[in-house]
């Protein structure tokens, strides 16, 4: 009779209980069948039972998903994905070249940025280091690469000297607020349940706006050392207030070549994409992300993103 079952709980003619502990059906997969015993040396005269790699040749499909990520595991290759991804991966792990999300060249090269710290910082800061390859990273990467997202506020803080800037993100549908400090952070759904790395808000805004090092992308911990080096060499986020009152290129009203710069909403290259014109400064924004802006700007009435002033189309 199972271990699990207790007759004084269980009423007359009653069958035995399933077990309730996740613990003890999670055993229960990783139970390796009649055959598959795995027999590893750990040193001299000493054998361990179970507890290393199964031979390459072995036919993976009659094993459950647990053993095969352990396998993957074992062997340093991701083991994310449904059966049939992970096996292939296994069948192929000596050739396997991790996949890799193409982002937004950093504003700085790596040298001129210097050498980045995984886990502590010279101030004795600490972090969990994220890799490239963690496979909740790379689904929010590809998603912050290829999706437009505008960038309708931010507002830069200053707490105790650490900088903080907290930016609002919309989609056009539902808007949410990106912070970048010590430690980044979102209030969508998935930045909320996902405690490992940053959601794709978050990596939008690094790549995208701050033009961050890749590496420090998927990290939800920022050294305050690399947090400065970010903000000081970010490209600008629009003129100063002194600027706009002291430059006359600010409200001259010449069309601005727009090849090569950036929609100052979604903060990617104009390219293509139909864009409108301001009256007063001449700089163009993308026509959907104007549209999103003018819907979620704090300010009465539309206005420029670049100068700020109260919109005026550019006219022929």
């Amino acid at each position: 009779m199972p271990a699990y079952y207790d007759e004084d709980d269980a009423g007359e003619g009653s069958p035995p209980r399933a077990p309730r502990d996740r613990k003890t059906r999670a055993l229960k997969m990783m139970a390796y069948p009649d055959g598959y015993q795995r027999v590893t040396k750990l040193g001299m005269n000493t054998f361990g039972v179970n507890i290393g790699p199964l031979a390459d040749g072995t036919d993976w499909s009659k094993l459950p998903v647990p053993i095969i990520r352990e396998q993957l595991i074992i062997r340093g290759i991701p083991d994310h994905g449904k059966k049939d991804e992970i096996i292939e991966r296994l069948i192929n792990y000596k050739t396997y070249v991790p996949e890799k999300v193409e982002v937004r060249q950093a504003s700085q090269s790596d040298e001129a940025f210097g050498a980045i710290s995984r886990t502590i910082s010279d101030a004795g800061e600490r972090r969990f280091f994220v890799g490239l390859d963690n496979s909740k990273y790379i689904s929010a990467a590809k998603k912050a690469m290829t999706e437009c997202m505008c960038i309708v506020d931010n507002v830069l803080k200053d707490d105790f000297g650490v900088p903080n800037v907290s930016f609002k993100v919309s989609n056009g549908i539902d808007w949410y607020t990106v912070t970048i400090g010590p430690k980044t952070g979102c209030t969508c759904p998935a930045a909320v349940y996902n405690h490992t790395t940053n959601c794709k808000h978050v990596i939008y805004v690094l790549s995208h706006v701050l033009r961050a090092p890749e590496c420090l992308l998927p990290q939800k911990t920022i050294f305050v050392d690399e947090l400065a080096k970010i903000l000081d060499n970010a490209p600008k986020m629009g003129p100063s207030d002194e600027e706009l009152e002291s430059d006359p290129v600010w409200k001259d009203g010449v069309v601005k070549p727009k090849n090569g710069k950036s929609c100052p909403v979604c903060y990617k290259e104009h390219c293509e994409k139909e864009t409108v014109c301001c009256g007063k400064c001449g700089h163009h924004t993308h026509l959907l992300c104007f549209d999103i802006f003018k819907r979620h700007s704090r300010h009465f009435g539309p206005k420029c993103p670049m100068c700020r002033a109260d919109w005026k189309p550019m006219t022929d």
